[in-house]
Protein backbone atom coordinates (compact mmCIF):
# COMPACT_ATOMS: atom_id res chain seq x y z
CA UNK A 1 0.00 0.00 0.00
CA UNK A 2 1.25 3.63 -0.49
CA UNK A 3 -0.15 6.94 -0.26
CA UNK A 4 -0.44 9.27 -2.81
CA UNK A 5 -2.00 13.08 -3.05
CA UNK A 6 -5.11 14.42 -4.72
CA UNK A 7 -5.92 18.41 -5.09
CA UNK A 8 -7.72 20.65 -7.14
CA UNK A 9 -6.09 23.38 -8.46
CA UNK A 10 -8.27 26.43 -7.33
CA UNK A 11 -6.89 27.97 -4.24
CA UNK A 12 -9.03 29.25 -1.75
CA UNK A 13 -8.66 32.32 -0.54
CA UNK A 14 -10.46 34.50 2.32
CA UNK A 15 -12.63 37.98 1.95
CA UNK A 16 -12.65 39.89 4.82
CA UNK A 17 -15.80 40.35 5.98
CA UNK A 18 -17.36 42.22 9.15
CA UNK A 19 -18.05 41.12 12.95
CA UNK A 20 -19.05 37.84 13.46
CA UNK A 21 -18.27 36.67 9.92
CA UNK A 22 -14.80 38.60 9.87
CA UNK A 23 -13.08 35.83 7.51
CA UNK A 24 -14.89 34.15 5.32
CA UNK A 25 -13.71 31.34 2.64
CA UNK A 26 -13.89 31.72 -0.61
CA UNK A 27 -13.95 29.06 -3.37
CA UNK A 28 -12.70 30.28 -7.16
CA UNK A 29 -14.93 29.06 -9.55
CA UNK A 30 -13.17 25.87 -11.32
CA UNK A 31 -13.59 27.71 -14.91
CA UNK A 32 -11.79 30.15 -13.57
CA UNK A 33 -8.37 28.23 -13.33
CA UNK A 34 -5.93 30.12 -15.54
CA UNK A 35 -4.12 28.41 -17.98
CA UNK A 36 -0.41 27.27 -16.12
CA UNK A 37 -2.10 26.46 -12.79
CA UNK A 38 -0.78 22.68 -13.10
CA UNK A 39 3.00 24.23 -13.88
CA UNK A 40 2.98 26.57 -11.12
CA UNK A 41 2.07 23.58 -9.05
CA UNK A 42 5.06 21.52 -10.17
CA UNK A 43 7.00 24.57 -9.65
CA UNK A 44 5.92 24.73 -6.25
CA UNK A 45 6.69 21.07 -5.51
CA UNK A 46 10.24 21.20 -7.43
CA UNK A 47 11.05 24.53 -5.03
CA UNK A 48 9.72 22.50 -1.60
CA UNK A 49 12.24 19.71 -2.96
CA UNK A 50 9.60 17.19 -3.77
CA UNK A 51 10.32 14.75 -6.53
CA UNK A 52 7.25 12.96 -8.23
CA UNK A 53 7.39 9.39 -8.99
CA UNK A 54 3.78 9.11 -10.34
CA UNK A 55 1.12 11.77 -12.08
CA UNK A 56 -1.97 11.03 -13.31
CA UNK A 57 -5.28 13.86 -13.61
CA UNK A 58 -8.73 14.48 -15.23
CA UNK A 59 -9.47 18.05 -16.36
CA UNK A 60 -6.60 18.86 -14.25
CA UNK A 61 -6.96 22.78 -14.97
CA UNK A 62 -10.79 22.23 -16.05
CA UNK A 63 -11.87 21.93 -12.10
CA UNK A 64 -10.86 18.64 -12.07
CA UNK A 65 -7.75 16.58 -10.01
CA UNK A 66 -4.03 16.30 -10.00
CA UNK A 67 -2.81 13.15 -8.28
CA UNK A 68 0.44 12.02 -7.53
CA UNK A 69 2.78 10.13 -5.12
CA UNK A 70 5.97 11.00 -4.26
CA UNK A 71 9.29 8.92 -4.49
CA UNK A 72 10.13 9.84 -0.43
CA UNK A 73 6.78 8.27 0.80
CA UNK A 74 8.30 9.48 4.02
CA UNK A 75 7.45 13.05 2.58
CA UNK A 76 3.74 12.75 1.43
CA UNK A 77 2.43 14.14 4.83
CA UNK A 78 4.58 17.17 4.49
CA UNK A 79 3.99 17.70 1.61
CA UNK A 80 -0.31 17.56 1.74
CA UNK A 81 0.02 20.18 4.42
CA UNK A 82 2.18 22.16 2.64
CA UNK A 83 -0.51 22.39 -0.16
CA UNK A 84 -2.88 23.11 2.29
CA UNK A 85 -1.20 25.74 4.12
CA UNK A 86 -0.66 27.02 0.36
CA UNK A 87 -4.24 27.76 -0.56
CA UNK A 88 -4.72 24.99 -2.77
CA UNK A 89 -8.49 23.15 -2.60
CA UNK A 90 -9.20 20.12 -1.83
CA UNK A 91 -5.95 18.62 -0.59
CA UNK A 92 -6.20 14.42 0.22
CA UNK A 93 -3.73 11.68 1.15
CA UNK A 94 -5.33 8.94 -0.95
CA UNK A 95 -4.24 5.30 0.26
CA UNK A 96 -3.71 2.46 -2.90
CA UNK A 97 -4.59 -0.66 -1.92
CA UNK A 98 -4.23 -3.98 -4.11
CA UNK A 99 -6.62 -6.88 -3.06
CA UNK A 100 -6.81 -10.26 -4.28
CA UNK A 101 -10.14 -11.73 -4.30
CA UNK A 102 -11.32 -15.38 -4.62
CA UNK A 103 -13.56 -14.70 -8.10
CA UNK A 104 -16.64 -16.72 -6.59
CA UNK A 105 -20.22 -14.84 -5.86
CA UNK A 106 -19.97 -12.39 -3.36
CA UNK A 107 -16.35 -12.09 -3.33
CA UNK A 108 -15.93 -8.81 -4.01
CA UNK A 109 -19.02 -7.53 -1.11
CA UNK A 110 -17.03 -9.36 1.26
CA UNK A 111 -13.17 -7.85 0.63
CA UNK A 112 -15.40 -4.48 0.95
CA UNK A 113 -17.30 -5.45 4.22
CA UNK A 114 -13.57 -6.35 5.08
CA UNK A 115 -12.41 -2.45 4.27
CA UNK A 116 -15.59 -0.85 5.61
CA UNK A 117 -15.06 -3.12 9.42
CA UNK A 118 -11.85 -1.22 9.27
CA UNK A 119 -13.45 2.10 9.46
CA UNK A 120 -12.24 3.13 6.22
CA UNK A 121 -14.29 4.97 3.11
CA UNK A 122 -14.08 3.82 0.02
CA UNK A 123 -13.17 6.40 -2.89
CA UNK A 124 -12.34 4.42 -6.44
CA UNK A 125 -12.12 0.85 -6.76
CA UNK A 126 -11.32 -1.27 -10.33
CA UNK A 127 -11.43 -4.41 -10.50
CA UNK A 128 -9.19 -6.30 -13.37
CA UNK A 129 -9.44 -9.57 -14.71
CA UNK A 130 -9.01 -12.81 -13.12
CA UNK A 131 -5.73 -14.75 -13.30
CA UNK A 132 -5.02 -18.07 -13.73
CA UNK A 133 -4.41 -18.45 -10.09
CA UNK A 134 -8.68 -17.94 -9.72
CA UNK A 135 -7.82 -14.50 -8.26
CA UNK A 136 -8.89 -11.11 -9.37
CA UNK A 137 -6.84 -8.41 -8.52
CA UNK A 138 -8.90 -5.20 -7.31
CA UNK A 139 -7.49 -1.82 -6.57
CA UNK A 140 -9.56 0.12 -4.21
CA UNK A 141 -8.47 3.73 -2.70
CA UNK A 142 -9.83 5.18 0.66
CA UNK A 143 -9.65 8.63 1.50
CA UNK A 144 -8.38 10.39 4.89
CA UNK A 145 -8.51 14.35 5.80
CA UNK A 146 -5.40 15.80 6.76
CA UNK A 147 -6.72 15.93 10.22
CA UNK A 148 -6.74 12.17 10.04
CA UNK A 149 -10.82 11.74 9.27
CA UNK A 150 -11.82 9.44 7.12
CA UNK A 151 -13.66 12.05 4.58
CA UNK A 152 -16.82 11.52 3.37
Amino acid sequence: MHQQIRTGLGKSGLQDGTGAMASIAEEIDPLEIRRGALLELLELLDQQGYDLGMAAGDAIELGGEFTFALKDHGRTGDCATMLRDSGFRNVRLVRVQLLMIPDEKGGLKRAIGELTDKGLKIDEIYVGVKGDDGLVPVQVTTIRDLDGQQSA
